[in-house]
Formats: structure tokens, sequence, C-alpha cells
């Protein structure tokens, strides 16, 4: 037997935001890549991590209307694994996602849909959480203590 304390998880902080929450972010983002990660990730059901991940040619269809989920990011590196084996699947999107995928990815045929500054390798998850969500989540006063990126829900907003 192991020695572990007894997992309650309705007094565990689990904090999420709600669709108009998620809204709030999207419409305060000052950048356009800002824009599409938190307007991508609840429309399509990925993660944070998993969106920085994508690689056009790679991982989004031509027609852009299909995005494979095959990688996530770790600290600042692509790496070949997903949180589970249920992880790894192909994500058919809306039309309305489609158009604004189509216009954020312009004429490039390849690469990272979310490079950092270099081009070449992807955003670093932690600078996406320290520079960007986090002070949103803070002027927004959506702010939980412990609130990292798994508060920013996948699958809250439908297209229309």
């Amino acid at each position: 037997m192991i020695d572990l304390p007894v997992v309650i998880k309705r007094e565990q902080r689990r904090p999420k935001l709600n669709k108009e929450g998620v809204t709030k972010i999207i419409y305060s983002c000052e950048t356009v890549w800002e824009r599409m990660l938190y307007t991508l990730c609840p429309v399509s059901g990925i993660r944070i991590a998993e969106g920085l991940a994508l690689d056009i040619k790679k991982h989004i269809s031509a027609d852009r209307t299909v995005i494979q989920i095959r990688n996530q990011v770790k600290g600042c590196k692509v790496v070949e694994y997903l949180k589970s084996d249920a992880a790894n699947r192909d994500i058919d999107l809306c039309p309305a996602m489609v158009a604004l995928l189509i216009e954020y990815i312009g004429d490039r045929s390849s690469g990272l849909l979310f490079p950092s500054q270099t081009g070449v390798t992807p955003m670093s998850y932690s600078n996406v959480r320290r520079r960007s969500l986090h002070p949103k989540l803070v002027k927004l006063n959506l702010y939980t203590p412990g609130a990292a990126t798994h508060m920013y829900p996948a699958s809250v907003l439908q297209c229309s």
C-alpha cells in the first residue's frame, strides 16, 4: 500500500473560464497571433501546448479544413508525444474558423503556425502563459490564484 493522501475532487482548485471569459480574452488581444491562438483553441478543442506545435505543412490540410494533433510544445520545443494517447486526433474546422485560419496563414506554405521571433522554434509555452495569457486574466479580473493555461478551456466556443 502506498501512503498517499486521498484526492477529493470537489475540494481541488480547478479554475476555468466560461464562454464570456474566453470572449473577453479574445477581444483584449492586441496581436494577430494572440487572437488566432485564443480563438482556435476553444473553437477546435485543442490545448494551447498543442496549438503552439502546429506545423502548417504537416498538421493543417491544404484546404485548411482539418487540423491533425500529433505534437505539443514543452518549454520551447516541439515534442513527439501528447498528454495522453487519446489526444492524437484529427479535427474538422467549421467554415468560420477555416476563413480565419486562411487569412492568418496567408501565403505561407510551411513552418510553424505560431513561430517564435526567430521563426525556427515554436513560441515558448511559458512565455505565452507569462507574457500574454496571465496579464490578460489579471487585467480582465479573471485571474484565480494558481491558474495557468489549463484554465483556458477547449471547446467552449462554437462556430456560427
